[in-house]
C-alpha cells in the first residue's frame, strides 16, 4: 500500500507539471496562431495566382489570335485582351489590372495581370505577397496556310463530319466562323486532321476525332473572296445541253438550264470560263470529265453534282476573272443550295471551291482531291458523309494555278505559349 506521504508527493508533481504545460502553451500560442494564419494566407495566394495565371494564358492566346487572324491595330488587340480579362475576372469577384505588350515585329502578345489583396498575417512577414502577379506570352510560330473556311456565322454543324468521313488538311488550317456552341462536329468514326482548327463558337462530338483539338472562341474572319468580282456574260450559247454516251470537247461559253453528262460520255473542257446559268451541272452514268485551267460560274441557282460512278479531273484557270477558282457560286443564289461530290474518282481538283451561299456535300467512299497540288474550300457549310477522305493539300508551288489573293492574305500563324 502507498503511504499518504508518497501520494502527496505525486499530486504535487502533477500540479507543477500541469502548470508548466499551461505556461508553455500560453507562451507558444501567439506564434502558433501566426503560423496557422500565414499558412492560410499562403493557400489563398497560391489559389489566386493559379486563377490569375489561367486567365493570363487565355488572354494572351486571345490577343495573339486577334493579331494573327484579324490583322488588327495594336489598340484593338489591347481592347480584346482587356474585355476578355474583365469578363474572366468577374467570376472571381475581383478587380484585376492588365498590361498588354505587343512585340514590335507583331509576332507575340504579352499579358501581365495583377490583383491586389489584403492578407492579414503574411504581410507581417513580407511586403511582396501583394499584389499577386501572373504573366503570359503567346507567340505566332511559323506560317499557317488556310485550306477551309466555313462562312456561316450562326448555324450549328457549319463543318460536319459523320460516319467514317475523314478530312485531312495537310499543312493548312480549318476555320469555322459560326458562333454556335455546336459549330463544328466530328462523329466517333470520323476524323479531322489539320495544322490548326479554329472555330468562333464551340465544337462537339468525339474529342479524339480531332487532331489537334480545335481552338474555340476564335475571332470571325471576313469572306476572303468577298471582294472578288464574278465573270461577266450575256445571253445563252447553249441550252439544256445533254451529252450522252459520246466523246466531246466543249468550249467556254454560257450553258443555260444546266449541263448533263451521262451514260459513259467522255467530255474534255477546253481552257476558259464556263457559265452554268440555271439548272444542274451533272456528271454520272460512268461518265468522265477533264479540263485544265477551267472555271465554272454557277448563277441563277445553278448547282453541280458529281455522281458516284463519275470520273472527275479539273484544274482552275491560271489567270482571268476566275484565276485560282474552280467553282464560283453567284452571291445572289438562293441560300442553302447543295453541291455534291459523291464520285469515287474525283482525285484531282486543283484550285478553290467558292460557294458563299451554299453547302458542299462530300459523300464518297474513296479519297477526294488527294492527287491535287492544292485544294481550298470556302463555303457557307461543309458536310462530309459516308466514308470519304477529303484531302486538302497546300503545295501552292506544285502547280501553275495561283492561290487566290484573299486566301493568301489570310494565312496566319500557329499560336504557342512561350512564357
Amino acid at each position: 500500500m502507498f503511504s499518504m506521504r508518497y501520494i502527496a508527493c505525486i499530486a504535487k508533481f502533477l500540479v507543477n507539471e500541469a502548470g508548466a504545460l499551461a505556461l508553455s502553451f500560453a507562451v507558444a500560442a501567439p506564434a502558433l496562431f501566426v503560423v496557422a494564419g500565414v499558412a492560410t494566407d499562403y493557400a489563398f495566394m497560391v489559389r489566386y495566382r493559379t486563377q490569375l495565371q489561367t486567365v493570363a494564358d487565355a488572354a494572351a492566346i486571345t490577343g495573339a489570335r486577334e493579331l494573327s487572324l484579324a490583322q488588327t491595330q495594336t489598340s484593338q488587340v489591347t481592347a480584346v485582351v482587356n474585355n476578355f480579362v474583365k469578363a474572366s475576372a468577374a467570376s472571381y469577384n475581383s478587380s484585376v489590372s492588365v498590361a498588354t505588350t505587343i512585340a514590335s515585329d507583331g509576332t507575340s502578345v504579352d499579358v501581365t495581370l495583377s490583383r491586389v489583396w489584403a492578407p492579414f498575417f503574411a504581410q507581417l512577414i513580407s511586403n511582396d505577397v501583394t499584389p499577386v502577379v501572373a504573366s503570359s506570352t503567346a507567340t505566332l510560330i511559323g506560317s499557317t496556310k488556310v485550306c477551309v473556311v466555313g462562312l456561316d456565322e450562326t448555324s450549328s454543324d457549319t463543318v460536319y463530319l459523320t460516319d467514317k468521313a475523314t478530312m485531312t488538311a495537310n499543312n493548312c488550317a480549318v476555320y469555322v466562323n459560326s458562333t454556335s456552341s455546336q459549330a463544328l462536329y466530328a462523329g466517333s468514326s470520323a476524323s479531322l486532321k489539320s495544322t490548326l482548327t479554329c472555330t468562333a463558337g464551340g465544337y462537339y462530338g468525339y474529342t479524339a476525332a480531332f487532331e489537334p483539338a480545335p481552338l474555340t472562341d476564335c475571332p470571325k474572319i471576313s469572306d476572303p473572296l468577298g471582294d472578288r468580282a464574278p465573270p461577266s456574260f450575256s445571253g445563252c450559247d447553249y441550252n439544256k445541253m445533254s451529252i450522252v454516251g459520246t466523246n466531246v470537247t466543249l468550249t467556254p461559253g454560257t450553258y443555260c438550264s444546266g449541263l448533263k453528262i451521262d451514260k459513259g460520255a467522255n467530255v474534255t473542257f477546253s481552257p476558259g470560263i464556263y457559265i452554268i446559268d440555271g439548272g444542274n451541272f451533272t456528271v454520272g452514268g460512268s461518265s468522265s470529265i477533264s479540263g485544265n485551267n477551267v472555271g465554272f460560274y454557277l448563277t441563277s441557282n445553278a448547282t453541280f453534282t458529281f455522281k458516284k460512278d463519275s470520273v472527275v479531273s479539273l484544274s482552275a484557270p491560271k489567270d482571268g476573272a476566275l484565276a485560282g477558282i474552280l467553282f464560283f457560286e453567284d452571291r445572289n443564289n438562293n441560300p442553302d443550295l447543295v453541291d455534291k461530290i459523291t464520285s469515287d474518282d474525283a482525285r484531282s481538283l486543283i484550285g478553290t471551291v467558292y460557294l458563299s451561299q451554299g453547302y458542299l456535300q462530300v459523300d464518297a467512299n474513296k479519297p477526294v482531291a488527294d492527287q491535287s497540288a492544292y485544294t481550298a474550300i470556302v463555303v457557307r457549310s461543309l458536310k462530309l458523309k459516308a466514308g470519304p477522305n477529303l484531302v486538302l493539300n497546300s503545295n501552292y508551288d506544285g502547280t501553275d494555278v495561283p492561290l487566290p489573293l484573299g486566301l493568301k492574305n489570310l494565312a496566319g500563324s500557329r499560336i504557342a505559349l512561350t512564357k
